[in-house]
């Protein structure tokens, strides 16, 4: 403490403001609304109530970082609303954030909802981003009613997310229907709308995860309609959606001239990902993420390995989580996957066993030492980082460790620029992500346990 008491006012400031907006629009925002903080009783039990914002726990520090806190604008500008019903703490954020952009985060779940959205309504001018999790259908369409008012010029990122029971809820009605606003960002989960809605236009991210039970996944011509709809699109995010295509149907393609990322987060009933793969023109794609919870995904990206080849090969990123600790049935990634990504300068791995991390690397190591200690072709001749993060455990048939050692041995000797992150994750990490279905990213698991080993 005496250290960060030794901080100039003006580095707590940074630290106060990326901390309050870290703290709700991290990886866990999810479920943040459903955390709680647990709090000894005289008895030496415990009794929950919700987590307080960042702002509230640091203005009660000390004199000095109450003052900081109160006198930084900024600090205040990421609302939380975690219980609607708390006006005073609402009302508190709404005044000490001066005239600032607001991120406005609400979990409508009681009565107080309404009266949450319209106290934050009246600051629509100042919005910036708005992320409302919805916990049933009544909620739900509180919420959109209010919303069909906003009049909200500087809003540029809204994400749903629809906790509601399965087929409560169907097609929403629109959104922001009289003023829409100019989103760049657009994530919706649990509900589907209208997509030819105006407020498609300016997109350049898009995720779409967990359409409503009873809905079915999108045809061609929806999804062809929904990628049509932002002619800027950068980054496209599939979360459990996929185009619903037939095998022995020959598809129109669809062009996104202007994507640069995909990300595939796949559940059962992932096996039109060859026929997605084929129906996408996407000239400009840097960066897959191909993230399961199912071992037979990868049987599937392993069959679309020759149209990836032909129409990928632009690809410098690939990302693959797998969350499983199914046996592979085979021993390695198909040699194709060597051959099909020329350009490829980043491979990263998020496991759960380190026999998934084994299916990538082995062949790897294989195909380099072929051709007699030289270069063979199509082994990557532009790759710069390798990223696994696996449990190393040493407890199964592969020690990873090992396995890392050789490959590391093996580019260095061909006198290939190389860096090898190795990140090992705890085992309550799992836990952990395994309660959030699989939502596992890369950036879930940015926060480090690891060392970098250079050249």
């Amino acid at each position: 403490m005496e250290r960060i008491n030794g901080l100039p006012d003006e580095i707590l400031v940074l630290v106060f403001e990326q901390s309050s907006y870290y703290i709700v629009t991290g990886t866990d925002r999810h479920s943040q609304a459903d955390k709680k903080t647990v709090v000894p009783n005289a008895q030496g039990g415990g009794t929950t109530r919700d987590p307080l914002p960042l702002a509230i726990l640091v203005a009660h520090v000390c004199q000095r970082w109450r003052r900081i806190a109160f006198g930084t604008p900024l600090v205040w500008r990421t609302v939380p609303i975690v219980n609607p019903k708390n006006k005073k703490l609402l009302k508190m954020f709404l005044d000490h954030s001066g005239v600032y952009p607001l991120d406005i985060f609400l979990h409508a779940k009681n009565l107080g909802t309404s009266d949450a959205m319209t106290t934050i309504l009246e600051q629509s001018h100042r919005w910036n981003g708005l992320y409302i999790r919805v916990a049933s259908a009544p909620f739900l369409f509180v919420v959109i009613n209010h919303l069909r008012h906003a009049i909200a010029p500087r809003l540029r990122r809204f994400e749903l997310y629809i906790d509601a029971q399965p087929k409560s809820v169907g097609h929403l009605p629109p959104i922001f229907n009289h003023h829409p606003p100019d989103l760049h960002t657009l994530r919706l989960e649990g509900g589907t709308f209208d997509f030819r809605s105006s407020i498609m236009c300016g997109l350049t991210s898009l995720t779409l995860a967990r359409f409503p039970r009873g809905m079915g996944q999108p045809s061609h011509t929806t999804f062809r309609d929904i990628l049509a709809a932002s002619p800027h699109l950068l980054h496209l995010s599939l979360d459990g959606v996929l185009p619903r295509l037939a095998v022995d149907i020959q598809y129109d393609e669809i062009e996104v001239p202007t994507l640069e990322s995909l990300t595939l987060t796949l559940y059962q009933g992932c096996d039109t990902i060859e026929q997605l793969f084929a129906v996408l023109v996407v000239p400009r794609l840097r960066t897959l993420i191909y993230n399961s919870g199912w071992t037979v995904a990868f049987s599937y990206f392993d069959a679309s390995l020759p149209i990836l080849a032909a129409k990928y090969g632009s690809l410098q990123e690939l990302h693959f989580t797998i969350a499983c600790e199914t046996p592979l049935l085979d021993q390695g990634v198909d040699p194709l996957f060597f051959c099909a990504f020329p350009n490829l300068r980043s491979l990263v791995l998020n496991v759960f066993d380190d026999a998934y991390a084994a299916y990538f690397v082995l062949p790897w190591i294989e195909a380099s030492h072929s051709g007699g200690g030289h270069l063979t072709e199509g082994v990557w001749p532009k790759f710069d980082l390798l990223t696994v993060r696996a449990p190393y455990d040493n407890d199964g048939s592969v020690d990873l460790d090992d396995v890392l050692e050789i490959l590391a041995t093996v580019r260095m000797s061909l006198d290939l620029p190389f860096d090898l992150l190795e990140s090992s994750i705890y085992e309550e990490r799992f836990t952990e992500m395994k309660q959030i279905r699989y939502e596992m990213v890369d950036t879930t698991l940015e926060k480090g346990y690891g060392s970098v080993l250079h050249r």
